[in-house]
């Protein structure tokens, strides 16, 4: 298989586990699918408010904020 084959690469999180309050819940997924990215935009936004954002930083700036009112899902492509 080529270098650039997903078998090669993991997905992972690292953090002490002495954290004090340590909560570890599921941060990613990987799906595969024959969608467009316009389609799966439109199948979530029966389920999601979407707020398209320009930059990383952005999205970093607002996922904590919106934390506190609802569950929140940040997508990057």
């Amino acid at each position: 298989m080529p270098l650039s084959s997903g078998v090669n690469y993991v997905m992972a999180y690292i953090c002490p586990i002495e954290e004090p309050g340590l909560l570890m819940l599921p941060t990613h997924r990987l799906v595969r699918s024959t969608k467009t990215l316009d389609e799966w935009m439109e199948h979530l936004g029966s389920f999601f408010k979407i707020q398209p954002v320009s930059h990383i930083n952005d999205l970093v700036r607002i996922l904590p904020s919106s934390a506190k009112k609802e569950r929140v899902l940040g997508w990057l492509t």
